[in-house]
């Protein structure tokens, strides 16, 4: 992605002077513990003035060192015991007798912890120490080079001890070493981080302030100092006049040390510095970019989402075509169009202009894009194997291509016979079921499970959301923090937004429980970020300030490993798995299978027209309707039938309550009759429950079940179990009677309850 430096720079420093704040034109910037960009907050140690530097701990360098050594025990239950830290003046030395070096952990040197953890006698780090004297190495010890420190040198190449080799890491390992030791910086046991430039040109200055302001303003990442020091070693040892002086590639080169090893913060912020330089100099965003062959979406963005990054115009061989394509790109995504959808419409774009790039004329004038070529295209599509899905994307993209460019007249000399036509896609084959089978469901919502969803970013609350409500994905984690609404009578909702259908406001009815949790995840929120967060989902990396929700990567991820985790399987016992956007498919199901109007379904969902509701009441109407035409006759846990009379005006009810029962799971030799908004009481034994409903076509099952059960008695009686053979004999008498009812069965007869029963009594 590098590229040429401008020929003429002579306006960069004052569009500089322009540009960059009073508070970021400064020889030295301080960065404050409190500010939510450059600082975390001072350690949560009593008494320690340190600047945090890692969040998930909350402790300063110092501390996360000790609590590391000390074996990472419970932090709450550390931090409380740790004493108020108020030291000043030269480090400790080592505990053991002799020694002269800086206590690293444990109070014992590097050296000699490393004996201590060698030996594993299991003793405490001081009583070891106090069991042994210290031993001269070969060679003899060094004094640390660093004026008055009292020390011996840990760091043998350079002459440093522990601390001031730290101190020059963190200045940014400058090459003059004893300049570094002469500034005061390299003495002092603490200061808030800061970015030293005093050295460094006017301009270079500027650039870096400019980086440190648009940091800021972007909020998006959290940006310590320390780290990017480096970045400032890199400029003077560049000896560079700016940061454009050297292109992108170039800079990644000397950001790489000896070891291979690139230092990403330095490097990062200098590739950032670079870009908003070539911003400022090109007049703004789309001036620097709209040129390029290849776009920076997150440049043009500031979209909280992690999809497609690049725009590959490159990947587009007609000059024409890739000049249109800009423009409609561009055009695109003025709409609002998300980076992945854009990035998809440009990609096949250039699939059709390579393929028209290999025909005989290449399709390299505008008149060349006829009605033949399109056809033709359709063909190859065809003939390589492409699935019906990705060609109608593909035809689809091209049809909003070249309809956009005949509506605007961008290029007259497209032919207007060029246009895609209905009938040019292929047909929609009728979509497959998508409903998670209720055996799955099941084990998926079951709470010791649910328990074990991943903490992190609300995971389980997000899950229950998506269950309970049928949302989509995207639409769950963009939640507002201000989700839940009562009517007048006082009962919950919650509020969200279809980004699917214009950004639309939808509501729900929710439980009171739900509610609850929702409330108790808002205020973990709130708490978490005072100055206010619009999300009730906010993600955790990269997110000072709040405004980035979860990614869906991330919750898709946290999925796949509870149902790993859960052991996920199917009626089979086969490992299975299933998709966030099953969820709304199952609700919409389970609703309709409910007897709930289609209308109202379409309400609760949000669906734009009838048509998409349609998917779950056709499940209803056709595919269950068709298993209870087939099937009639059912036999119930007793053995006992119960008629239905199919011209009966009830006999709908009952087909409603049993197709219910049907659709909320499927037994493998049978049917659970129970309503959907029943939960089972009988954990397992079905043959025992009296809302067990069976078929003729079961009957093997069921002779093949009768004889694994006689082989059970036999063994419990010889045994000695006699708990085991009698419960099991219940089942063996139940079986009988199901087995002989089955072979008895007449047309239009249905056992259901236990006994012969009514059509009232069934429905």
């Amino acid at each position: 992605m590098s590229s040429a430096v401008p020929a003429s720079r002579s306006r960069l420093l004052e569009l500089l002077m322009q540009t960059v704040q009073p508070r970021f034109r400064t020889d030295v910037f301080v960065a404050d513990p409190e500010d939510p960009i450059f600082g975390l907050g001072t350690c949560d140690i009593t008494g320690c003035e340190r600047t945090r530097l890692y969040i998930k701990t909350g402790l300063c360098e110092r501390h996360r060192d000790r609590w590391t050594a000390a074996g990472k025990p419970e932090l709450a239950a550390w931090i409380a015991q740790q004493k108020p830290d108020h030291r000043r003046g030269v480090e400790a030395v080592c505990a053991v007798e002799g020694c002269n070096r800086v206590g690293h952990c444990n109070k014992l040197c590097m050296r000699h912890w490393g004996l201590y953890t060698k030996a594993k006698t299991g003793a405490d780090p001081t009583t070891w120490a106090a069991e042994h004297l210290y031993t001269v190495v070969a060679g003899g010890e060094v004094d640390c080079r660093a004026d008055d420190c009292p020390r011996w040198s840990d760091y043998l190449g350079i002459r440093l001890c522990k601390v001031h080799y730290r101190r020059w890491t963190d200045a940014g390992r400058p090459e003059d070493l004893d300049g570094f030791l002469a500034l005061k910086s390299a003495y002092a046991t603490y200061a808030p981080p800061k970015l030293d430039m005093s050295d460094l040109p006017r301009q270079i200055r500027l650039e870096l302030g400019l980086g440190l302001q648009r940091r800021l303003e972007e909020g998006t990442r959290n940006t310590k100092l320390i780290p990017i020091r480096r970045a400032l070693t890199l400029i003077r040892e560049t000896q560079v006049s700016s940061i454009l002086d050297l292109d992108e590639a170039a800079w990644r080169t000397h950001a790489t040390g000896p070891s291979g090893k690139t230092s990403s913060s330095a490097l990062t912020f200098l590739l950032d510095i670079h870009y908003h330089l070539e911003v400022l100099l090109a007049g703004g965003i789309w001036e620097r970019e709209y040129d390029r062959d290849v776009w920076d979406l997150r440049r043009l963005t500031n979209k909280p989402q992690r999809t497609s990054r690049y725009l590959h115009f490159d990947r587009i061989p007609q000059p024409w075509i890739r000049a249109l394509g800009k423009r409609w790109a561009r055009q695109v995504f003025s709409h609002g169009t998300s980076n992945s959808a854009l990035a998809d419409k440009v990609r096949y774009l250039g699939d059709f202009a390579a393929y028209a790039a290999g025909r005989t004329d290449g399709c390299t004038e505008p008149e060349m894009l006829t009605r033949d070529l399109l056809e033709s295209w359709y063909a190859h599509m065809e003939a390589a194997g492409d699935g019906i899905i990705l060609r109608r994307t593909k035809i689809s993209a091209l049809s909003v291509f070249l309809a956009t460019n005949h509506r605007y007249g961008w290029e007259e000399r497209i032919p207007r016979t060029a246009i895609v036509v209905p009938g040019d896609s292929p047909k929609r084959r009728p979509p497959a079921p998508r409903f998670i089978d209720e055996l799955v469901m099941r084990q998926i919502e079951d709470e010791k499970n649910l328990a074990r969803f991943p903490e992190r970013h609300a995971g389980q609350l997000v899950m229950r959301i998506m269950i309970a409500c049928g949302l989509r994905s995207k639409d769950t984690l963009l939640m507002p923090i201000e989700c839940v609404v009562r009517d007048i009578a006082g009962a919950p909702y919650l509020a969200w937004v279809n980004t699917k259908v214009g950004e639309r406001v939808a509501f729900f009815p929710i439980t009171e429980k739900l509610a609850e949790r929702i409330a108790v995840q808002a205020h973990a929120v709130r708490e978490r970020f005072p100055r206010g967060c619009p999300w009730l989902f906010p993600g955790e990396n990269d997110n000072p300030l709040g405004d980035r929700p979860v990614p869906r990567r991330t919750f898709t991820g946290q999925l796949e490993a509870y149902l790993r985790d859960i052991e996920l399987v199917d009626e089979n016992g086969n490992r299975t798995r299933v998709t966030t956007h099953q969820f709304r498919h199952t609700l919409g199901t389970r609703l309709i299978n409910a007897n709930v109007p289609q209308h109202v379904v379409q309400t609760l969902l949000d669906h734009m027209s009838p048509a998409m509701t349609a998917v779950y009441a056709r499940l209803h109407d056709t595919t269950i309707r068709e298993h209870w035409e087939r099937a009639t006759l059912t036999v119930n846990a007793e053995g006992e039938i119960v008629k239905v009379e199919e011209s009966d005006p009830l006999s709908n009810a009952v087909w409603s309550r049993i197709s219910l029962g049907r659709a909320k799971q499927t037994l493998p030799n049978g049917y659970c009759g129970l309503p959907l908004i029943r939960d089972c009481e009988h954990a397992n034994p079905c043959l025992t429950c009296p809302m067990f409903l069976t078929t003729p076509e079961f009957l093997p099952q069921h002779q093949e079940q009768r004889g694994r059960t006689l082989t059970i008695i036999e063994s419990a009686k010889s045994a000695g179990h006699a708990r085991i053979a009698e419960k099991n004999q219940k089942i063996l008498e139940n079986l009988d009677k199901i087995i002989t009812a089955c072979e008895s069965c007449e047309d239009d007869e249905v056992v259901f309850g236990g006994k012969v029963a009514s059509l009232d009594a069934a429905s």
